[in-house]
């Protein structure tokens, strides 16, 4: 894979000193008599020149500082590949991510309004590869030159721009329900690929006390394969939200959007949701930050299933000691039901349309959340890192049928030296789904248990 950087830079033609040279802007050097624009000229010409050339290196030298490689390595063990409650296979699997990104934040200056506020660009691929299931090898670099492409900018200090580009290689096992319980191991190991693209613009307007941003963002999920196209789903959403400091450290804010979605391979499927939500966020006391939202959704779908939603979430962050955090979180969504909800997916963790109007987190009755979390910095060194969490998914049926999640994550981190990291990470999921609403945990068809062992290195430079 060849990489090509090339920079471009805009020298005005008149401007002031550069830093750590005392000499006056270059349009009122004077010439040869101590006259602006008199003698021969070369003297300024040899200046411009001198000028133009150490303008130039320092591009050069901010472009090569702004640059970083990097590579992250996985190995893992998992002991039910598919995700299934029989027929349960296990594997080791390598995974190799290698990127380059660049990273450009020039000095702000007093007065003056930056252009570019910021830019960050990231390139990169991802190489996976299965140690017996061969067929369920992934790898989007060699063939594609990359499988991800980002882009963050801010502009005039008030303007944020995003653009990411990324394909992806799943199983049809990871992404489809009936994939995963099917008998044959040629429709759960096909391989699934599909771009996702999102793209959008934030404008901030804020004075004083009060910020209004006006947003529009974009996205869009593209099957390669015929079979698949019939999922491909594209969003447009428009936004706008107030922000007003209530006290130093905290925020009360009022959001709304318009989002239109459709599925341009199936007929009558254009679903558009309007969406208000109000809440506080801040540090409400020295050691706590707290996010509290209530909102209400409302859905026009084409095919005359229209429904609403009321939300309401809540979380906290609580630093008890400087080297101790913890993380909790809950939220409650109450939806109206439609009728293809049995016929949807269990889990969605994995699915690349997990926002699609007719997937199963849209159609539940009830969906609760809980997460509690909790991160450490042992004294003993200050490179270690700890971190454990444990997570609980229920969502109901106005039928009676009842799924859950239980999910675990126990991880360790150190900073071997300033561009080198290890990590290791442990994750526990069981998935009871009575999807013949017989309430027996023994009858969970649609469940599913698993143990993933997971080890890395991360190197930046």
């Amino acid at each position: 894979m060849c990489v090509i950087i090339a920079s471009l830079c805009f020298m005005p033609l008149c401007y002031g000193e550069l830093p750590g040279r005392e000499e006056e802007p270059v349009c009122e050097r004077a010439g040869d008599n101590g006259i602006p624009g008199s003698g021969n000229g070369n003297d300024q010409k040899g200046s411009l020149l001198e000028e133009a050339r150490i303008a130039s290196e320092e591009t050069a030298h901010k472009v090569r500082s702004g640059v970083r490689f990097h590579v992250d390595m996985e190995e893992g063990y998992d002991d039910n590949i598919y995700r299934t409650n029989d027929d349960m296979e296990s594997d080791y699997i390598t995974s190799v991510k290698p990127g380059i990104s660049y990273d450009f934040t020039p000095a702000p200056i007093e007065g003056k309004t930056r252009t570019i506020s910021s830019l960050t660009l990231d390139l990169g691929g991802e190489i996976v590869r299965y140690a017996e299931h061969g067929n369920l090898n992934r790898d989007t670099l060699t063939k594609n030159i990359f499988s991800h492409f980002n882009m963050e900018s801010v502009f005039f200090d008030r303007v944020n721009t995003y653009f990411s580009l990324e394909r992806k290689q799943r199983v049809a096992a990871e992404l489809y329900p009936e994939a995963r319980t099917s008998p044959t191991s040629s429709s759960r190991d096909r391989l699934v690929d599909y771009w996702t693209n999102n793209y959008g613009a934030n404008y901030n307007m804020g004075a004083g006390r009060y910020t209004l941003v006006l947003g529009y963002g974009h996205s869009d999920v593209i099957y390669e394969s015929e079979e698949d196209k019939v999922n491909n789903n594209i969003h447009d959403t428009f936004s706008l939200s107030a922000y007003m400091d209530f006290m130093p450290d905290t925020q009360l804010f009022l959001t709304g959007s318009h989002t239109v979605a459709s599925r341009p391979k199936s007929r009558n499927n254009d679903v558009e949701y309007d969406n208000f939500s109000a809440g506080i966020t801040g540090k409400i006391a020295p050691k706590t930050n707290v996010t509290v939202s209530a909102g209400y959704t409302m859905v026009d779908a084409e095919t005359g299933d229209d429904t609403d939603s009321i939300d309401a979430s809540l979380s906290l962050e609580y630093q008890l000691f400087p080297r101790l955090t913890f993380n909790a979180s809950a939220s409650r969504s109450i939806q109206d039901m439609a009728e293809q909800a049995e016929t949807a997916t269990e889990d969605t963790d994995d699915r690349p349309d997990s926002e699609w109007a007719t997937d199963i987190t849209s159609q539940y009755a009830r969906v609760d959340r809980l997460f509690l979390g909790v991160s450490y910095f042992p004294s003993l060194d200050e490179r270690l890192s700890l971190r454990a969490g444990v997570s609980y998914n229920r969502s109901e049926y106005d039928s009676g049928r009842e799924d859950k999640t239980y999910r675990f994550d126990l991880g360790a981190g150190y900073q071997l030296n300033e561009w080198l990291s290890l990590t290791g990470k442990y994750t526990f999921r069981k998935q009871i789904s009575d999807i013949d609403d017989s309430g027996d945990p023994s009858d969970d068809q649609g469940g599913y248990e698993n143990n993933v062992y997971t080890l890395g290195l991360s190197a930046k430079f």
